[in-house]
């Protein structure tokens, strides 16, 4: 069992990870070569890699060098005033998530863009 998880609790980490995702959602279906979107859609496993983010073991250690595997397909989805996506846990990742031990939330400072970028990618864990 593998996570994408932010790399560090400390805010100035968290800051401009939660800054860049409020930058991405405001660029979504731009194509200008310097959107954010423009970005992810490019490469979705690089930019989380500069904003960030690792790929973990299920005790939180980096797998090899941190970068998300080519081989995890990444699938952006956004939500609209209308629209809400529902994230169906994989049924093995329900039965691993029992078996992870489970870290403090870290302290945000009260700064949503720190929130933001702890729960941006989540999965059951």
């Amino acid at each position: 069992m593998a996570f994408i998880k932010l790399m560090s609790n400390n805010p100035n980490v968290a800051m401009p990870a939660g800054n860049a995702i409020i930058a991405l959602s405001n660029s979504v279906f731009k194509t200008t070569p310097n959107s954010e979107w423009a970005k992810f859609v490019v490469d979705p496993h690089q930019w989380l890699y500069n904003n960030n983010y690792r790929y973990v073991d299920k005790n939180y250690v980096e797998i090899g060098d941190g970068k998300i595997p080519p081989s995890l397909e990444l699938v952006p989805v956004y939500d609209s005033a209308t629209r809400m996506h529902v994230t169906i846990p994989w049924k093995e990742a329900l039965k691993q998530a029992q078996q992870t031990p489970l870290q403090d939330e870290p302290n945000y400072q009260r700064q949503f863009p720190a929130i933001l970028a702890h729960y941006f990618m989540r999965r059951c864990r």
